[in-house]
């Protein structure tokens, strides 16, 4: 952001700023002028002569977010009202380093999207070591839990999520991103045969995208592998739901390989099948005859 007299001390006339602002290429601040298009975030760092910050600055620096802050986070040097969220610091640069920027934001973000946060910046090449030393030598539980399962392996947000909310669950020995003959990179792999892939839809929308994971499906079935997959509002929106499948699948998983190897028979349930209250021109009900009170209770039911 630039005042008007900085713009005409360095030699803009009056007449092209003004022209400038009504062509839409420059907006007149309060404070000020900036270029049409410059992002809120520094917009507001320059109206209250502050550094971007926090997860503000992880937004500037292309970390993707699960959600993005509905209120920029600002660097000031003493505190002061502002409609930002403040953090006091000497910093004067126009936006926060980036590795002191996600210390920062472990603190303000929530333990799976900080997990998330993390897996991404580690994915730009920061080392884990720098990072726990911005952290400081006494980070909180939920920071020691973030640093302690972030890994640079995670492909997207979605993917950091779905992981997040499994270990939190207590699932062990999942792998993200591991090559399979004949299929690719999988998102998780989990106990070395449960394929659990994090569906976004734009990764999913077109004809050969649909066709390729139907290639990949039926190779994940040669290699003996069953595959889970799970939409972000399943993740988001369900994750008790998530983690009651998993569960369930691998349960009953290790209960079969343990009754093999003690020698036992394995029975399969057979299904129950509830017939259905109509008939097919569902104008009166079905008849039992073969129920366990012969054909009279047929009979009274059909009535």
């Amino acid at each position: 952001m630039a005042s008007r007299a900085r713009l005409l001390d360095v030699g803009v006339s009056r007449r092209s700023l003004e022209r400038a602002v009504r062509d839409n290429r420059v907006v007149r601040h309060p404070r000020g002028y900036t270029l049409a298009g410059a992002p809120a975030e520094l917009v507001a760092a320059a109206r209250w002569g502050a550094a971007v910050g926090c997860v503000s600055a992880l937004g500037l620096h292309g970390i993707p977010l699960v959600t993005r802050p509905a209120t920029v986070h600002l660097l000031l040097p003493s505190w002061r009202a502002t409609d930002a969220v403040a953090h006091r610091s000497p910093f004067t640069g126009p936006v926060e380093p980036l590795v002191s920027a996600t210390a920062r934001a472990l603190c303000c973000l929530a333990r799976h999207e900080a997990l998330a946060a993390v897996d991404a910046v580690l994915r730009t090449g920061v080392e884990l070591d720098d990072l726990t030393r911005a952290v400081g030598p006494r980070p909180g539980p939920a920071t020691r839990w973030v640093l302690t399962h972030a890994d640079a392996r995670a492909e997207s947000p979605l993917e950091s999520m779905l992981r997040a909310v499994l270990v939190d669950a207590g699932v062990r020995r999942i792998e993200p991103q591991v090559g399979l003959p004949g299929v690719g990179r999988v998102d998780l792999l989990v106990d070395g045969w449960l394929v659990i892939e994090a569906d976004g839809f734009a990764h999913h929308s077109g004809r050969a995208e649909y066709r390729l994971d139907r290639r990949r499906l039926a190779a994940q079935a040669r290699l003996g592998l069953v595959t889970l997959r799970f939409s972000w509002e399943d993740v988001l929106g369900q994750p008790g739901g998530v983690v009651t499948t998993v569960r369930t699948v691998l349960a009953r998983r290790r209960r079969h390989a343990f009754r093999l190897a003690a020698g036992q028979p394995v029975r399969h349930r057979q299904p129950t099948v509830v017939p259905p209250p109509f008939g097919s021109e569902g104008r009166r009900p079905l008849s039992l005859p073969d129920s366990r009170h012969g054909r009279a209770a047929g009979r009274r039911i059909g009535r």
